[in-house]
């Protein structure tokens, strides 16, 4: 661990919350409120279940996740989100796909007292395997791809410290203190990009955007993105309706 670069990163620790899918074995009903995959999402009165413009068959639910419990910071106006996708489709999330291929709910309070039964109106094409999730408490720092962003002081450390491979300096210090170096399913934090830097901006505030969490490539649920692959799921905290979806693979 070099010390001049954990002394820029320290500052910029960020506490998250990783998810781990474990397959239901009995026939219980997933939890409510709680983070899980397949099965069915929460929903309030007024809701339908999402279908893709494009291809007319309805989205696939990935997974819930109930932001307002864990070891986190709670996202501002944010207590749970829903997520669904097409998977006929395939989006990327970008620009200029036409939106309704991919759906993130998000809503400021959940209740069951609220919660309604919401059905697809046709078979998904693909079903993700019904799943509760483990949670355990994480640090997360900004990758290398990332973290000019945040402090270029840590980015002239690293180069210091090893001018051939920066990276690699970078990359011990930040898993010296146990900091997430691998691609997981994880809310809060910072992206682990696979691709590179890409955090969007919102198109009302033109803010960059928070991440509220990144869904990865889960065994355990049936959720494939690539060989390597993350979605990355955003939103606005000054404008909590305002989300955005990054698909990133190889």
């Amino acid at each position: 661990m070099n010390e001049e670069i954990a002394s820029y990163l320290e500052p910029l620790t960020r506490v998250a919350s990783r998810l781990e899918p474990k397959k239901r074995l009995d026939k219980a009903s997933l939890p409510l409120l709680d983070s899980h995959f397949g099965g069915l999402p929460y929903a309030e009165v007024g809701e339908e279940w999402p279908v893709c413009p494009t291809c007319q068959t309805s989205l696939s639910f990935i997974c819930q996740i109930n932001t307002a419990s864990g070891f986190h910071q709670q996202p501002k106006g944010v207590a749970l989100l829903t997520f669904f996708y097409c998977w006929e489709c395939s989006p990327w999330g970008l620009t200029d796909e036409i939106e309704g291929a991919w759906i993130i709910r998000t809503y400021p309070e959940v209740s069951e007292i609220k919660a309604v039964t919401l059905l697809p109106k046709s078979e998904q094409p693909e079903l993700t395997t019904a799943c509760v999730t483990e949670m355990e408490r994480v640090l997360t720092f900004p990758d290398w791809d990332g973290i000019g962003s945040y402090s270029m002081e840590a980015v002239e450390a690293s180069a210091n410290a090893n001018p051939d491979e920066p990276s690699e300096a970078y990359i011990s210090t930040v898993t010296a203190p146990g900091g997430l170096t691998d691609y997981a399913t994880v809310i809060g934090g910072y992206p682990r990009w696979v691709q590179g830097e890409a955090t969007p901006d919102c198109k009302v505030c033109k803010s960059g955007m928070s991440l509220l969490a990144q869904i990865d490539t889960e065994d355990e649920a049936g959720i494939m993105w690539g060989d390597v692959g993350c979605v990355y799921l955003f939103y606005c905290p000054e404008h909590p309706q305002e989300t955005k979806l990054e698909l990133q693979c190889f």
